[in-house]
Formats: C-alpha cells, structure tokens, sequence
C-alpha cells in the first residue's frame, strides 16, 4: 500500500479515535447532570462503548450512592454490559451485596459474574465477610464463574456456621465439580440442616463414577422420617445405577408409600435388578396410569432379562388407555425372539388397534420378534392393506429370515404388495437379498413408479449390476435412465463392467454407461473415454464423453480438441469450467471463442479463462487490445474475477480506462481495478480523475468503485459528500451505497461526518450506516447523538438507520419515544418502526405506543400495531385490552389487529374481545374481533359457543369472518 494513502488513513484513524475520546467525556460530563433521564441515556451510549468507556468508570461508581434509584440500577446494568472493563468498580458492587433491594442485588451478581476472572480477587477477600448473606451471594457468583482456582476457599465454607452458607458452598461447588470433594459431601450428608443435607444427598448422585462408600450413610439417612429427604435420596440411587442390599432394604421400603413409589419405581428401572422387579408385579395391577407406566418401562429396562415377566406383561396389553398399551408393546419387544411364542397373539391384536400410535410400537415389537413372526407378517401384507406399512416395517427388521418371504410377496399380482415388500428389502444389509434380483429387475421394467425398485436394486449391490446392463438397451428411456440412477446408486464397484460396456455395439448401452462413468467421477476409464472419442464417428456420443469428462476433471486435450467443434463448443466449456485450474492449454482455444462466438458462449469462455488464472492474463491483455467491444468488456471482467492473479494487467487497463471512448468499457475496468487491489496508488489516482468527470454515469461507477476498496477509499468521503451536493438527486443514492460498501472497518473514518453542518451529509452518512446493518452497531452512539440536533430528511435517515441496525440500539429507546409525538407523521412511523426493531427490549415504550394505535396517519397505525406485536408481554397485552375500551373505532381495531398478531399469548384479552364482539356499533371492529379470536383461543369453548352463535347475524360482513375462522380450526 503506498506511503500517502497510508497516512491519510493513519490521519483519519487518529480523527476517529479521537472523536471516541470526545464522545466519552461528553458522556461523563453527562453523567454529572441533574436530569436522571440524561444520566440513564449517558449511561445507554457507556454501555454499548466497551472498554472505550473505561475512563468512565470512576464517576459511574459515584452514581452508586443511591442503589435504588433509577439510575444507580441502570449503572448497574451498565456494569453488566461491559464485563471485564469495569472491574474498578468490583470493590463498591460487593459492599451492595448486603442492600436490602432484591433488584439491586440481582442487578450487582450479574455484573460481578460478567466481569468474570477480573472479579474473583475481591470475592475472595471478602468470602469471609461478616453479613451471612453478602458469604451466600459471594458463593453463588463463584460458582458461575467456575474457576478451579476458587475451590479451596469454598471447601473451607462447608464448614461455615450458617447453614445458607454451607448450602451456597454445596451449591458452587457442583458447578465447578466435586469429585476433588467427596470426603466434604459425606461430611454434610449429616448436617444439622434438612435443606444442606437434600443438597448433598443429589450431589452424591452426581459424582460420577458412582462410589459405593455414600450408600451406608444414604442408608442410614433413609431411616429419619422426612419425605423430601427420602425422595431425595431416591433420586440419587436412580442416578448412581448401582445395587446393594442396603438400597434394595430403600427400594422396598419406598414401594411402600404412595407418595414415593413413582421414584422407586423408576429407580429400579435404571437399576435393571430382576430380584428387585419382582417387588413391581403388584403395580401391573394399579389404579394409576402413572404408576402402571412406569412400572411396565422398568421390566422393559431389563430387555432379555424380563421373560420371566411377559405373562405378567400381556394381560396388560388389552389395558383401557393407549399410553399403557404402547408401553407394553415396546416393553415386549425389548425381551425379544424368546418372548415370539407367547408374545405373538398379542401383538399382532395391538397391531390392529384402533390407535396408530399403538401399531407403530406393535410393528416395532413384532420386527424383534426373529422369524417366527415371518409367516403372519405376510398373511396381513397380503390380506390387510391398512396394515401393510407396518407389517412391512416388521419384516425389515427381522432381517435374513424374512427375505424368502419379501421374494414371495413381490411375484404377487398387487402393486402396493410389491410395493412395500421391496421397501422391507431395501432395510435389510444382507448377502441373501441379491436372491431377489430378477423378480426386481422384471418389476423395475414394469412398474410405472421405478424409484423404490431403483433404490432397493443400488442397496443390493454389485450383484445386480450384470442383470441391469441389457436394460440400458431397453426401448423405454425411463427403464433404461431407471438402470442407469441404480448402476449410480451400486457405485464404484460396477466400473469394471462399465470398462466393457462403453464398447458395447448398442449405442444406448454406450451412452448410458459412460453418463454413470461420468456421475461416478471415476477417472480410471478417462482414457478408454479419450480413444472412444477419438475413434467414434457418432457425435452424441462424442457429446457424451465430453460431459463425462469434465465431470471426473479429465481429459483436458480432448476437451481443448472439442472447443473448436461447433456441435461440442458448450459442453467443452461446461467440461473445462470444472477443471479450468488444470487446463492452462486451453486459454488459446477459449481466446478464440471469446473473441467469434454468440454471446452465451464468450461468457463461459470469460469465466473458465477467469478460473485458470495467471496463465490467461496474457492472452486476456491482447483481447483487451485487439478484440471487439464485446471480447474486451469479457476479458475485463475475466481479468477482475482473477483478483491479485492478474496483477500485471493493472498498466493496461488503466492506459485502456482513459483511451477508450466506450463508456461501458470504462465502467467494467474501474470494477476489475478494485477487484484486482494491486498497485492501490496508480489504481485510486486513476478512478480520482473520474470523480470530477461531467458524465455522470462515469461518476458513478468511479464512486462505487472506490467504495468497494473498503476503508481504504475512506480518504475519499469528503469529495463523495460534495458531489452528492452538487447533483443530490442523481448522486444521493449512490454515495450511499458506495460509503456502505467501505464496511464495518471503515466505520471509525464514517461517524467524524455525521457532525458536519450540511443535513444532506448527515443524511446519506446515516443512510449508509443503516445499509450496513447490524455490522455497524459500533456507530450508534454517534448517530444517536447525531440526531438530537438534526432535522428533516437527515433526521429520517438516522431514525432509519437505528431501525436497520437492530436490537443493539436499544438505549436510544427514550429519545425515540419522544419523536413518536413528532407533528411529521413520517418520522412517527419511522420512530414506531425502530423501536419494534429493539423486540421484547422495547417493553418501556409501550404505554408510549398504544395511544398512537388511533393516529391520524394510517401508516403510522400500522407501524405501531406491527411493533406492539414485536414486543408482545402481558404488559402489551393489558394495554391493547385497555384500548379496545376506548372510543375511537381506529384505535380499537388496531388494537384487535395487534392481539391477533400476538396469538395465544393475548389469551388474556379473549373476554373483551368477546364484549365488544357482542355489543360494539362498528361491523369492522366486530370482524376485526372475530379474526382476533380465530388467532388467540379458536378451540376455546366459549369462543365457538358465540362464533357459531353470531353465524345467523344480519350482516354477511360477521357471518363471511365467523365461517372463515370455523373453517380455518377445522382445517
């Protein structure tokens, strides 16, 4: 980069941070206020600054003197915001740790936990504080912090005297890890206090791996009579899946007491002890379906295991509620083939129930139950259409033993019997299903749906290659593509057969096979493809070949070869488009198309010679110099595609930028220019030249294309703006796009300008910020500050550029609201616009909105009711059910229409809605309400009972909206 564009943008780097530097100590300044709402917009800006807000800091640890203001609490949020850079102020946010105020509590831990590592030196000085609870909230902070480093100093407070202290100590210490811990959590299994006891108690379920040496005093814990602590307890055995006598003594003793026999129940499950299963036999029986449940799940758990429990399982089977019979199904098929004799009725009854969920997990089952499920599988795909799916799925998952009977099935005359027998085929990865091979072969000619056959023919294999190749010469194109999709699906294995086939005399066998050839990439066969080509007369097939060949990236002399043929041009292009990096020979022949074919074809010439690189800059340079108007503007945009690699181009274009006449010419080298970034200084004094131009087209592409030199055309923003002075409604447009282009690096050079005097620079500065989007996030403190003392179209743009930004302007909320009151009904929309862009963040502004659903100005209504709908909360909910009471019909239908938008979460609103649908004079605010009502609560009972109620009203308006809501939830 040359010296003088460097300082020039060490110059405006210095002019950015130096307006940084301005921006915070205005923001300090304002911090000494007396207006707290200036104070809290301060604070907004601060927060969204980082650790460009450091010099800030000690007077925002001076706005903690009151920690229940407003303002103490945004510096809190403040401090939360920018994590690690205020960690001067961790001292001050521990002494507030003792405040009586919730929030402001809250408020201090989530800064403290933002600053992370930075805050841990003053947790530590002060875990010893004197106030039990300042200790408590110490302890939580570390340990979502999760520093190991911290674990020593907690282990010492299992032992504190306060028991909210020994439970926060607990608490952080199974968030960092307490493996290192055991000998601590066995300590406080006994602690004088039930809650820091339940506590251990999980923590032992926990450590992983289970250590057996917690289940004696578990055991002996068990025995005190509290509740809590013995499903605790129960939890922890579940958890650590291990057995001994002294948990079986628990298990049993659980089972006995209804409160805990879920949890017993469950634990025995993971525990998977046949002796302690026997204990759930009783629960078979049980009233509650819970119980019942679960009890089923546990003998499943033990999967071969649990035969001896399957005739306990198949009573059940026949059970009044559907969860308890898919239960028992997949719980039957866990135990598998052993359970198949007795099991068998049973499932193919749940196989017909009446719930589908039900046969799912019955075809599931009987698919375990091994090959003596074969036979009725097959009687029920032949006989019983509805269950022919899952039948078939059974068979898939039974496997080699069902494959006889797959064969038998697909020689039945029944499509779909076919159908899904070969679907069950294609689940199987077994040698033997190559046994079916000819019945496929024969029903992939037949069928006029080929893809299950193609599909289950490619999983098959390499056997079924030698029975597909005669299909290749078939009459019907869509048996011979059918062969050819399922040669592909074979793969690599089939090539050896292709070697001999693309010699075959039947010249749809030969165009076939070197198409799956070229769809398998495989290059061994290039140079049979190569000779084939060289000695076949045939020019489909030499069009074939070409194809094959750019697609396994070989071949590239008889690629070269097929340029200069008419009939093979375009495919030899498409082919060399592939492999264009390894076809350096080809740039004599592409110059040649480039510079005598139609349009289409210079274009792919274009692009291939772009992707082969270095080696066409020469050739492109003397295009440039001799072609026609279309071969230059080609080789222009070629030799800018190639970036850096065409370097030595750079001379020539600029010479050809200011020697031809031919606009568009100049237009494309000025892009390629900036495409190329090599030699920046003779590249920017030669687009320079065009900024003054008179042709305004000239002018324009010389904008755009300094812009897209990124930060480096920054230098240039001044004369940007000045043109945009001179011709604002011809250059406005483009100076924005071009400062867009610069990106987020240019961002510090961009914002010095949005304090210049002219509105119209502010304006297309703002416009081009907003273009950006989220990118330029960094620039909204300068644009809000911006705005305060902007007018007209700028202001627009800036109000504008918030909007496009997004959620990270959300601190311009307050000073947004006040533009909702604006008397230009654009900037009323623009300000509800913007603060919808802040989402759920924007709930502030709420009771700013709500009156503007009534405005004047349709455009603004909408805007609102739209934003209202992005914020959503009950708080906007209350508010819009507030407005439907009001008088003005706009504002109640704009409200009906935000609740509609809201959905069910403005459940709340249904019963006024439901009033005015009732009584209100208005036809539109009652449609409006049906509609409402059809988003929010359309299957609620009271709902339907009015809407089908109002279907005889005497307007057809209410009686058109109720049949479109009733027919809506039916659907």
């Amino acid at each position: 980069m040359s010296k003088w564009i460097l300082f020039l943008l060490l110059v405006v780097n210095v002019i950015g941070q130096n307006e940084f530097d301005k921006h915070v100590r205005k923001l300090t300044k304002q911090l000494k206020s007396p207006d707290e709402q200036s104070k809290i917009a301060a604070l907004h800006s601060l927060g969204h600054l980082g650790e460009h807000a450091a010099p800030a800091i000690p007077m925002m640890i001076s706005l903690l003197k009151k920690p229940q203001s407003k303002v103490a609490q945004k510096t809190l949020e403040t401090f939360a915001r920018l994590g690690a850079v205020a960690k001067p102020a961790g001292y001050e946010l521990i002494k507030l740790l003792s405040s009586k105020d919730k929030k402001t509590v809250l408020l201090v831990r989530k800064a403290l936990i933002a600053m992370k590592d930075g805050a841990v030196g003053q947790l530590l000085k002060n875990i010893d504080h004197e106030s039990t609870k300042v200790r408590c909230h110490i302890l939580f902070i570390l340990g979502e912090i999760r520093s190991l480093d911290t674990h020593s100093f907690i282990l010492n407070k299992l032992n504190d005297n306060e028991w909210q202290v020994r439970f926060a100590a607990l608490e952080a210490l199974g968030k960092i890890g307490a493996n290192k811990a055991q000998q601590e959590v066995l300590q406080r299994l006994f602690d004088e206090n039930l809650q820091v006891q339940i506590l251990a108690v999980k923590t032992c379920g926990a450590i992983k791996p289970a250590n057996e040496m917690f289940l004696p005093p578990l055991a002996k814990i068990f025995a005190k009579d509290s509740l809590v602590l013995r499903k605790a307890i129960l939890q922890s055995i579940s958890d650590m899946k291990i057995t001994s006598v002294k948990i079986n003594k628990i298990l049993v003793r659980s089972l006995r007491n209804k409160k805990m026999q879920k949890l017993a129940i469950k634990a025995i499950g993971k525990i998977r002890s046949v002796k302690m299963t026997k204990e759930l036999l009783p629960f078979l029986q049980d009233s509650n379906t819970n119980i019942k449940i679960a009890a089923i799940d546990s003998i499943g758990n033990l999967e071969n295991e649990a035969l001896v429990f399957l005739d306990d399982l198949i009573p059940i089977a026949t059970d009044g509620s559907v969860r308890v019979r898919m239960h028992t199904a997949n719980a039957i098929g866990k135990i598998g083939e052993k359970a198949a004799t007795a099991a068998m009725p049973v499932l193919l009854s749940l196989l017909e129930d009446i719930e589908s969920e039900v046969q799912t997990y019955a075809a599931i089952a009987l698919g375990k139950m091994g090959k003596k499920a074969v036979s009725i599988l097959r009687d029920i795909i032949i006989h019983k259409p509805r269950l022919r799916s899952h039948a078939a799925y059974a068979l898939g998952q039974i496997g080699r033993d069902s494959i006889p009977t797959l064969i038998e099935l697909l020689n039945k005359p029944q499509k779909s019997v076919q159908f899904y027998a070969a679907e069950a085929l294609g689940r199987i990865e077994h040698e033997d299903t190559q046994q079916a091979i000819p019945i496929l072969i024969k029903l992939l000619k037949q069928s006029k749906n080929k893809q299950q056959f193609v599909e289950v023919l490619g999983k098959i294999g390499p056997k079924a290659a030698n029975d597909l190749i005669p299909l290749l010469a078939e009459k019907k194109w869509q048996v011979r593509k059918a062969a050819a999709d399922t040669l592909v699906l074979i793969g690599p294995a089939v090539i050896p057969l292709l070697a001999q086939t693309v010699r075959h005399n039947n010249k749809y066998v030969v165009l076939y096979s070197i198409s799956v050839i070229g769809r398998l990439q495989d290059k061994s066969l290039a140079p049979s493809l190569v000779e084939i080509y060289k000695s076949t007369p045939d020019a489909q097939i030499k069009k074939s070949i070409v194809i094959a060949l750019g697609q396994v990236k070989e071949g590239v002399s008889i690629l070269n070869d097929a340029l200069l043929l008419p009939s093979l041009r375009e495919e030899a292009l498409v082919a060399i488009e592939k492999i264009a990096r390894d076809a350096p020979q080809t740039v004599n022949n592409l110059a040649t198309v480039l510079q005598k074919e139609q349009w289409h074809l210079r274009k792919k010439a274009a692009r291939c010679l772009s992707q082969i690189g270095k080696p066409a800059v020469a050739k492109l340079m003397d295009v440039l110099a001799n072609g026609d108007r279309i071969a230059q503007a080609f080789s222009v945009i070629a030799l800018g595609n190639m970036g850096q690699d065409a370097a030595q181009a750079v001379p020539q274009l600029i010479t050809t930028l200011h020697q031809t006449n031919d606009k568009a010419l100049k237009e494309n080298i000025m892009f390629a220019l900036v495409s190329i970034k090599v030699q920046i200084k003779d590249i920017m004094m030669a687009l320079q030249k065009y900024l003054s131009s008179e042709d305004l087209r000239l002018k324009r592409a010389a904008i755009l294309a300094i812009g897209k030199m990124g930060e480096l055309g920054a230098v240039y923003i001044p004369k940007f703006l000045y043109e945009a002075q001179q011709s604002p409604k011809k250059l406005r447009s483009v100076v924005v796009n071009a400062i867009a282009e610069m990106g987020e690096k240019a961002i510090r050079y961009i914002v010095p300008f949005l304090k210049n005097k002219e509105m119209l620079h502010r304006e297309i500065i703002a416009a081009a910020l907003g273009k950006m989007g989220q990118s330029a996030h960094k620039a909204l403190p300068f644009i809000v500050s911006a705005l305060e003392n902007s007018s007209g179209d700028a202001r627009k743009e800036m109000i504008k550029a918030i909007r496009d930004i997004g959620p990270q302007g959300a601190f311009a909320i307050p000073m947004l609201s006040v533009f909702l009151r604006y008397e230009d009904w654009q900037v009323r929309e623009l300000a509800a616009q913007a603060i919808g862009a802040m989402g759920k963040k924007a709930e502030i502004a709420v009771p700013v909105l709500l009156p503007l659903l009534g405005d004047s100005s349709w455009p603004v209504r909408n805007a609102v009711s739209e934003t209202l709908a992005k914020i959503g909360g009950q708080t906007t909910v209350l508010g819009l059910t507030t407005a439907l009471r009001k008088p003005f019909v706009e504002l109640r239908i704009h409200a009906l229409i935000t609740l509609k938008d809201l959905g069910p979460q403005a459940y709340s609103a249904v019963d006024e809605i439901l009033k005015i649908l009732r009584s209100d004079s208005s036809v539109r605010v009652r449609s409006n309400a049906i509609y409402a009502l059809g988003k929010i609560a359309p299957k609620e009972t009271k709902v339907r009972r009015e809407l089908v109620k109002l279907l005889k009203d005497k307007n057809w308006q209410i009686r058109q909206a109720i049949s479109f809501v009733l027919k809506q939830e039916r659907d």
